[in-house]
């Protein structure tokens, strides 16, 4: 506001000063975080009330991706406003990040280590029941990132779900019992679509078991956090796992072949591939000889969910060959190779 709008006279700008000299003083104090309550138990369960200027500022050491949990359950009941601050403020007016303007409990998550400031508001001399604590679970992967699986084929997967800051009875421990976790899945790793959840055992462990495995398929374990009258949780999600079925391919060969001349080699890849050559090829190794030969398979047009193969090959010498089909791993099977089969070479 101007001060021209103010009048221009002597009395009036002495009248505006007295009045910005008697705010002042209030302002400094709701803004202060001067003197905060150092809360070093991450768990802080005892009460505290709010100072003479209606705020009450607190102070806590947090680790990137804590989650500050705040309780601001009052008595009387009454709305308690709770400001989370980074560890830059100065004051309760900046860098405002979450607020809860009513009863109940805050989260927010730190996203570096740091120093951050709370501020609670409420009417002077309101004694808060809760005040703050830590919450940080994990979700830890007890399986490998990469499974490979036959085609069509099933895997377990599992997890365990736990918080270092959690020491609560009965179970004066980590882990979390008891509490829905969610399987998420992907075919790219940037879209995914929850699965029906499950719920942690004692020992906060879970167990799930995906089947019919077709093509390279991503799972995550996914925590929403929970709520209780005393505690709450942050989320959590766990590692991807890769889950990747090999193809399924199958391979007939001649007994016997004459030197030099060409023979033919048949089989079936699923899943179905476009006609022409594939990248599925032909090995051939001779018994007692650690080379091996490379021969061109080409694809004939898919019947049903699977590809006929065909190959047709020469073998340089007389004597005992082995040969089978082998695919290469691709973005949606894993690396696939057929039996042996023996032929004799006159």
């Amino acid at each position: 506001m101007r001060l021209s709008r103010l009048g221009r006279g002597p009395l009036t700008y002495l009248a505006f000063v007295l009045a910005l000299m008697l705010a002042l003083p209030a302002i400094a104090a709701a803004n202060d975080v001067s003197d905060p309550v150092e809360l070093t138990a991450l768990n802080a369960d005892e009460p505290f009330e709010i100072g003479t200027d209606g705020h009450q500022v607190c102070r806590v050491t947090l680790s990137a991706g804590d989650w500050l949990v705040g309780h601001t359950s009052a008595v009387p009941n009454a709305p308690v406003t709770m400001r989370i601050l980074t560890q830059e403020s100065t004051s309760v007016t900046s860098a405002i990040v979450a607020t809860s303007t009513d009863s109940g409990i805050t989260f927010w998550q730190a996203p570096e280590d740091g120093v951050y400031y709370c501020d609670y508001s409420a009417e002077p001399g309101m004694q808060l029941l809760k005040s703050l604590h830590v919450s940080h679970p994990v979700l830890t992967l007890d399986v490998a990132t990469k499974v490979i699986v036959p085609y069509k084929g099933a895997t377990t997967l599992a997890c365990t779900l736990s918080d270092p800051h959690y020491t609560y009875v009965p179970f004066d421990g980590p882990a979390l019992g008891f509490e829905s976790v969610g399987l998420d899945v992907s075919s790219d790793g940037r879209s995914w679509t929850p699965l029906r959840g499950s719920t942690t055992n004692l020992n906060g462990g879970l167990v799930r078991t995906v089947s019919g495995m077709t093509r390279t398929t991503r799972f995550r374990f996914a925590y929403d956090g929970a709520l209780y009258d005393s505690v709450g949780f942050g989320a959590a999600t766990s590692t991807v796992v890769t889950v990747v079925p090999r193809a399924l391919m199958s391979i007939t060969g001649p007994s016997s072949a004459s030197r030099a001349a060409p023979f033919t080699v048949t089989g079936t890849l699923e899943p179905r591939c476009a006609a022409g050559v594939v990248s599925v090829r032909l090995q051939a190794r001779r018994y007692g000889d650690d080379r091996v030969l490379v021969f061109p398979v080409s694809a004939g047009s898919a019947t049903g969910s699977s590809s006929p193969l065909r190959a047709r090959p020469k073998l340089p010498t007389r004597g005992t060959w082995y040969v089978r089909l082998y695919r290469p791993e691709t973005s949606l099977n894993a690396v696939t190779t057929t039996r042996w089969v023996r032929i004799e070479v006159r």
